[in-house]
């Protein structure tokens, strides 16, 4: 039996290797025009999916002047000047009605804020076991009314019942506090002349639909007031509704995954008992940090970010600001703290006492 020659082997080892190379090689050009294709696809779904922002003069007649680029000896007398009038400034805001001088999220705190010569009031969204939209921040009402149970297992018949003044810091102060219906708080903070921060809870669409219902009653609400969510998704069918509807994204470290931070001690109470909801939440926390400072401003058509002020820095501040986006601090109610803010980051804030 004759053997094989060599050459013959050799010849077979040759083609061998360049046909793996040559296969490899047009294997990874279609890997990368399928890359190409698949990138190109989604950058056209964004461009075609976005949704601009609203102009710049629509911006400044809700917020104001951005304080950031208001010289510091002008600043002061900018924020006396009607909200009306062409030339104000909002430097603060009075996180839910200024909570700590009066029962939050009430008409007399809203009233309050007007008598104090404050611009801006921030309020909560929630919605009744029938559906109906009110300004309440918590889930439950137990911390701040003398009822009991989560507000989404309590009619409205039931939570128009409940008082906001009991569990106040001084309650003889104020008399009987009802929790108001969305439609309440907002005529009377538009014949106040007060610039609205309407706070969404929660990422339910049925949200979005009842923000959505209240611009349309009254129209004027897309010159005095901007929508803000931790959510994307409801910031998205808000402006997805209505395009000419001001927003800004709540932003706060470890929000999705945890219910608190606390300073200096760092993220607290996971939200999620299953290890895999965890690990979700902290991805989606990742993910949103990243994509803050470019991708999700541009597709949502932010106009501005609503920062915690826990790991807040003047790099983030520049990021945003870069963005062509307004900033705001929450929550801040230390004297000192305020006064770095506005003096050192030249920030606007909000807070729960106009006292100090």
């Amino acid at each position: 039996m004759s053997s094989v020659p060599r050459g013959f082997l050799l010849s077979v080892a040759v083609f061998t290797l360049i046909y793996a190379f040559v296969s490899f090689l047009f294997s990874l050009l279609i890997s990368f025009g399928l890359f190409v294709i698949f990138c190109s696809l989604f950058v056209v779904f964004i461009s075609y999916a976005r949704i601009p922002a609203p102009s710049q003069k629509v911006v400044e007649e809700i917020l104001g002047l951005d304080y950031y680029e208001v010289k510091s000896e002008d600043a002061s007398n900018l924020d006396k000047e009607c909200p009306s009038s062409s030339g104000f400034v909002m430097p603060i805001v009075a996180h839910r009605g200024a909570c700590l001088d009066a029962p939050e999220n009430s008409l007399t705190a809203f009233r309050l804020v007007k008598l104090r010569g404050v611009h801006g009031v921030e309020l909560d969204v929630s919605l009744t076991k029938d559906k109906v939209p009110i300004v309440f921040h918590d889930e439950v009402v137990d911390r701040v009314t003398n009822g009991a149970g989560r507000v989404v297992d309590l009619t409205y018949e039931e939570i128009k019942e409940l008082d906001l003044s009991t569990k106040f810091i001084f309650p003889q102060e104020f008399s009987l506090e009802r929790i108001p219906k969305l439609s309440e708080a907002i005529d009377l903070c538009l014949d106040l002349d007060l610039r609205i921060m309407i706070d969404v809870k929660e990422p339910d669409s049925q949200l979005a639909d009842a923000v959505l219902a209240e611009y349309k009653r009254r129209p004027e609400l897309k010159k005095r007031a901007m929508v803000s969510s931790f959510f994307p998704n409801i910031i998205y069918l808000v402006r997805l509704g209505d395009p000419d509807i001001v927003c800004s994204m709540a932003v706060r470290p470890n929000f999705f995954a945890y219910k608190d931070f606390i300073p200096g001690f760092g993220p607290s109470h996971p939200r999620f008992d299953a290890w895999w909801k965890h690990w979700g939440a902290c991805f989606l926390d990742q993910l949103l940090e990243i994509s803050q400072y470019s991708f999700t401003p541009y597709f949502l058509g932010l106009s501005a970010i609503l920062s915690s002020h826990v790991g807040v820095d003047i790099v983030k501040l520049s990021h945003w600001r870069s963005q062509g986006l307004r900033v705001f601090i929450w929550t801040l109610n230390d004297p000192v703290a305020k006064k770095y803010c506005h003096e050192v980051l030249r920030t606007p804030y909000l807070t729960d006492t106009l006292d100090l």
